[in-house]
């Protein structure tokens, strides 16, 4: 069963948590070829994760990250893998799991933005789905937290936020990838971390304050803000949204 946050936050509070290192990397060293689909292939070739994985338990990793690093419907459609997007993420974090039962498994996801304009808000409910669908699958396969990394725009953080508080996860972590300067990688301001905005998650996850959308650079005003409000809580109270694929919250 996942972390809940507060049992996450006792655990920060005895000391730091070590990280896993580059896997992606190391997969490659062990003859994983450049540009496949890593989920697919690490699936085929399972002994080469459980060996890294395992070292790095072993060197004194605390959280090992499940490789579903790109594990969306969309960037598994390139390979016809969508329809088993949740198998396979459940699968990942099994795997990984085996590698490491000593450690923490994070569910790892990052942007779309290799497939789609994840900056563009006429596409964040097509983001929500796609990462409810990933963390489905994470959750079912018995992922501790999520872990989402190299964000590019402040859209692709609140989709995922919203996708995991949609599907009762409680506890996720995410770093966006900065330029020199301090703006995102995307060119993007990053301007106040506190006004990355979760509007469509309501209140009840960070505390953060919504009153700054960064990711169109424009403000967001009361009305709208308002109402994507409305709309995530009548999300919550329907049960069609609620864990639909992983059973009631």
């Amino acid at each position: 069963m996942m972390l809940t946050k507060q049992e996450f936050q006792t655990r920060l509070d005895q000391g730091l948590l070590i990280l896993d290192g580059a896997t992606g990397s190391n997969l490659m060293k062990a003859g994983m070829p450049r540009g496949c689909c890593t989920e697919e292939w690490i699936l085929k070739h399972p002994e080469a994760l459980v060996s890294l994985q395992s070292a790095y338990m072993h060197a004194g990793s605390q959280v090992i990250y499940a490789p579903t690093f790109q594990a969306q419907p969309i960037p598994l459609a390139q390979v016809k893998l969508d329809r088993q997007t949740e198998s396979i993420n459940a699968m990942l974090v099994a795997l990984s799991r085996k590698a490491a039962p000593d450690a923490y498994i994070a569910g790892n996801l990052t942007t779309l933005a290799a497939f789609i304009d994840s900056y563009d808000t006429a596409l964040f409910d097509t983001m929500v789905e796609n990462y409810r669908r990933q963390i489905c699958g994470l959750l079912e396969g018995g992922a501790d937290l999520l872990a989402a990394e190299t964000l590019l725009y402040p859209q692709d953080a609140e989709a995922i936020l919203t996708a995991a508080e949609l599907e009762g996860a409680q506890t996720v972590m995410y770093s966006f990838t900065m330029q020199p300067d301090g703006s995102l990688f995307s060119g993007m301001d990053a301007g106040n971390p506190e006004g990355i905005g979760r509007i469509r998650c309501g209140r009840r996850g960070l505390q953060l304050r919504c009153r700054r959308r960064f990711h169109t650079g424009s403000r967001t005003d009361a009305a709208q803000a308002a109402s994507w409000a409305a709309d995530l809580q009548a999300q919550r109270r329907d049960p069609r949204h609620r864990r639909g694929r992983c059973g009631a919250v």
